[in-house]
């Protein structure tokens, strides 16, 4: 019987007051359904007390790891730099906004048996109706653009291949489309990816980033900037 192991990359940006409960409840979740395991928290560079926080996680969890960008450097930079990290050949990835149920894990991992690429698709999207619509018209531009067949391409919750980053990196997108450029490198390469429904839950605290009018732009930009080279 394999060995079933996984590195968790959780990507955290002022989330302390929701890491207080997710980091002990990823924690539990991977020490019971996985024989090798690391919880990665990557921080870029919050301003509340995520630093603090985590400094005494790291005391209590052998198997957590926590790394502080230097400098906001953007969502994309920082989960390229935990992939960097990540030690196993499973690389999952969620927010540090607690807005995702991370007992979906292990269905996701057991279609990873089939699949080298496995995103969660939430089933009823728990966000407010701005929200909502920015999502659905990048969705749409996505599927125009690039073809790409993911009805929930930006799902904050997915598991990767390890060799698909030796493709796909370095990505050029530091910003929020940086989800999508993995799908869509990775696809030009043929590697499988499946969508698995799973549970999202309201945001708890602080404002979603990517309801922002200068973090939807930045996204647009990068699209657009991405495609045209695709074009070349």
């Amino acid at each position: 019987m394999s060995m079933k192991d996984i590195s968790l990359i959780i990507l955290a940006y002022n989330d302390a007051n929701s890491l207080l409960n997710l980091v002990p409840d990823a924690y539990a979740i991977l020490e019971s359904n996985f024989d090798n395991f690391e919880l990665i928290v990557v921080d870029d560079c919050s301003t509340d007390h995520t630093s603090l926080l985590m400094q005494s996680f790291e005391r209590e969890y052998k198997n957590l790891v926590y790394n502080r960008n230097c400098t906001n450097r953007g969502v994309g930079y920082t989960f390229q730099k935990g992939v960097k990290l990540a030690k196993y050949n499973s690389i999952a990835y969620t927010d540090g906004d607690a807005q995702f149920n991370l007992n979906d894990l292990v269905s996701l991992y057991n279609y990873k048996k089939k699949f080298d690429i496995v995103s969660g698709k939430r089933q009823v999207r728990a966000d407010g109706i701005k929200r909502w619509f920015i999502s659905k018209v990048y969705n749409q531009l996505l599927r125009l653009l690039f073809d790409i067949k993911l009805k929930d391409t930006n799902s904050a919750l997915k598991i990767y291949g390890r060799e698909i980053f030796d493709k796909v990196l370095p990505l050029q997108s530091y910003d929020g489309f940086y989800d999508a450029e993995v799908i869509i490198k990775s696809m030009r390469v043929n590697y499988t990816i499946t969508e698995v429904p799973i549970t999202h839950y309201p945001r708890q605290f602080g404002e979603a980033s990517g309801v922002k009018w200068k973090s939807v732009m930045s996204v647009l930009k990068s699209m657009m900037y991405f495609w045209y080279d695709s074009k070349k």
